[in-house]
């Protein structure tokens, strides 16, 4: 029970962290071909935060059937969180702040 509460905990803040980057992006050239090149908007924003949500998603799915892989998948998600905040940072510093 404890790793399904840790796992849930690494979702949200997984989604966040992709909301967080996607707003800290906006505006910005987007050079990730998988996102879509150019200046981010809104179509770079829903396919960044479907990509997350399905991930998420699938991940959900893989636990109800393995539940011995809850521990991988939120250490996983606080990585990527990390990763992420540290990105949403940077453009934040090198954009001046929050517009």
């Amino acid at each position: 029970m404890a790793q399904d509460r840790a796992w849930s905990i690494s979702a949200g803040a997984f989604a966040v962290s992709a909301a967080l980057d996607a707003h800290s992006s906006w505006g910005r050239y987007e050079t990730n071909p998988i996102i879509g090149r150019g200046q981010f908007g809104s179509r770079q924003a829903a396919t960044t935060l479907g990509i997350s949500a399905g991930v998420i998603t699938a991940e959900y799915l893989l636990l109800r059937k393995h539940p011995r892989l809850a521990r991988t998948l939120t250490w996983t998600n606080f990585a990527i969180t990390g990763i992420r905040f540290g990105t949403a940072a940077r453009n934040y510093r090198l954009s001046g702040g929050p517009q």
